[in-house]
């Protein structure tokens, strides 16, 4: 059974919003902080969230809270920084995406503190000031989820004695020091698609994709799947745009039927399950489908996924982190995982 990992709590976000401003230095040893009631209105949360970020970041050691007197930033150790993880990872705000909480989960059991940000921040202008000094302070690591998205010009602010690692995506070109690469094979994750919806059978395979680009994932998963058809000499792939609304897409289905669609992600299968049931079609009876990603979605649509290990991603990360930083690749394996 797939385990269900959502968005991490309310109380691990406040915590993590006030330990990047510890982090950057806009709070700074012994300040005091706002009251839970004044951090509650700030966030739009409980005061019982906020109780509990403060109980986080006490147990990290960056805050303490005197009777009578308040909360204050910690008088850190001269190595705190160096005990601390910057992630900057892709879609942290979606509820499907597993990786984040993953690698938060391995840092914390080796007394790691993470900081986590959204890829989507480096683009913006008043976040980038704030990033720049989170690398400038010289945190133990950086993960980055090398998402075409990603601002590479913030780069240039990164210690020298900051380890730089790259997950999921694709390997990046910098000078410097070495960098850890723990990536998918995505296009191996096209043609396991590919080969399975040919094994079902299939002869009119559709993809309900995302926008295609260059390097993109969207892009390496269709190559893998066009291989895989090609080689079997099959027809092309369909590519139907993730997008597309539900009335267009079931109008799309009926007027060029499927019998296999691979969904790039397993949540969106959801607009492919509306389609084909307003059409009386059946999985596994009239079509086949897969998705990708071994999420909780794919267990209640009782799809086939191919499961992209990041659990493994997160464990190779933290071990790496734990024996001593060296350059290299780790190339993580996709596997199919049948319902």
């Amino acid at each position: 059974m797939v385990p269900i990992i959502t968005a991490p709590p309310k109380s691990h976000q406040v915590a993590e919003a006030i330990r990047r401003e510890i982090t950057a230095g806009k709070l700074e040893p012994g300040d005091r902080l706002l009251t839970v009631r004044q951090f509650a209105a700030r966030f739009q949360v409980s005061n019982q969230v906020v109780q509990s970020a403060f109980g986080i970041l006490s147990q990290d050691g960056l805050i303490e809270s005197h009777v009578g007197r308040g909360t204050f930033v910690a008088h850190l150790p001269s190595d705190q920084t160096r005990r601390s993880v910057v992630m900057i990872l892709d879609g942290t705000r979606d509820p499907h995406t597993r990786l984040p909480v993953l690698l938060s989960a391995e840092l914390q059991q080796r007394r790691l503190l993470s900081l986590l940000l959204d890829t989507r921040m480096t683009a913006d202008g008043h976040a980038q000031d704030e990033i720049r000094q989170l690398l400038q302070s010289c945190p133990r690591a950086l993960i980055l989820d090398a998402y075409s998205l990603f601002n590479p010009e913030l780069l240039d602010y990164l210690s020298p004695r900051t380890h730089l690692i790259v997950v999921k995506r694709h390997e990046m070109e910098l000078p410097g020091s070495p960098i850890f690469y723990a990536l998918i094979d995505y296009v191996k994750v096209g043609r396991l698609a590919g080969q399975y919806l040919l094994e079902c059978g299939c002869q009119r395979i559709a993809m309900l994709n995302f926008e295609r680009r260059p390097r993109w994932t969207s892009d390496l998963l269709a190559h893998g799947l066009e291989q895989a058809l090609s080689e079997a000499g099959a027809a092309p792939c369909r590519f139907l745009d993730h997008l597309t609304p539900p009335e267009e897409l079931t109008q799309m289905l009926a007027t060029e039927p499927a019998d296999g669609i691979f969904c790039h992600a397993d949540h969106i299968y959801d607009r492919v399950k509306r389609a084909t049931r307003q059409l009386g079609l059946r999985q596994g009876e009239d079509f086949h489908a897969v998705g990708f990603g071994n999420t909780p979605w794919a267990e209640a649509f009782g799809i086939t996924s191919i499961d992209p290990h990041e659990d493994e991603i997160a464990r190779i990360v933290a071990t790496h982190l734990d024996e001593g930083f060296t350059g290299g690749r780790h190339i993580i394996q996709p596997t199919l995982h049948q319902r």
